[in-house]
C-alpha cells in the first residue's frame, strides 16, 4: 500500500480540491444473478461510506455512481444501454477526476466494473487508491491533499 500512496501523492493535479471518483460494488459477487435488493444494498452501502469520506474530507468532490444508480438501472433494463456501454460511461466520468478511489471490504474482491475502471485508471495515469473502509481512504485521500497543498500540486 505505501507504494501505491507514494504514486498517488506524486500525481494530485489540483492544489486545494481534488475531483474523486469513488468506484464501488454495484451487482457484486452475484452478477448476472443479483436482485434489486442486493443492488439497492450495494448502493447503499456505497452511498454511506461516500458521506463519511466527504464529511472528514470536505475539500474533496466526490463522485458516487451509486447516487445515478436509479437513473442506469432504468435505461439498462430497458434496453437502452448496454452493461458494456454504462461502463464507457463511468471511464469518460472518471476520465475527468484527479483520482480513483475502490472500495473493497474486507471478505469481497476487485471484480466487475470496479476492475474495469481500475485498469482504465491505469492506462489513462489517474492515481489509484484502494480501502477497505472508509477510514483508510480518508487517510489515503489526507495524504494526497496535504502533499498537494504543501508542494502546490507540483510534485
Amino acid at each position: 500500500m505505501l507504494h501505491q500512496m507514494y504514486f498517488v501523492v506524486t500525481n494530485i493535479r489540483k492544489e486545494t480540491n481534488m475531483e474523486v471518483y469513488l468506484s464501488h460494488s454495484i451487482r457484486g459477487k452475484l452478477g448476472s444473478d443479483s436482485t434489486p435488493e442486493s443492488l439497492n444494498k450495494n448502493c447503499l452501502t456505497a452511498i454511506e461510506v461516500g458521506d463519511k469520506i466527504r464529511q472528514a474530507c470536505p475539500w474533496a468532490n466526490i463522485y458516487i455512481p451509486a447516487e445515478h444508480e436509479s437513473f442506469v438501472q432504468k435505461a439498462y433494463d430497458k434496453d437502452y444501454m448496454t452493461e458494456r456501454q454504462i461502463l464507457d460511461v463511468d471511464c469518460d466520468i472518471l476520465a475527468e477526476h484527479d483520482i480513483l478511489i475502490i472500495h473493497v471490504p474486507e471478505g469481497d474482491e476487485l471484480q466487475g466494473g470496479r476492475l474495469i475502471e481500475h485498469d482504465f485508471a491505469i492506462n489513462e495515469g489517474i492515481p489509484i487508491g484502494l480501502f477497505k473502509t472508509a477510514k483508510e481512504a480518508i487517510e489515503f485521500l489526507t495524504v494526497g491533499h496535504e502533499y498537494g497543498l504543501h508542494y502546490k500540486g507540483k510534485g
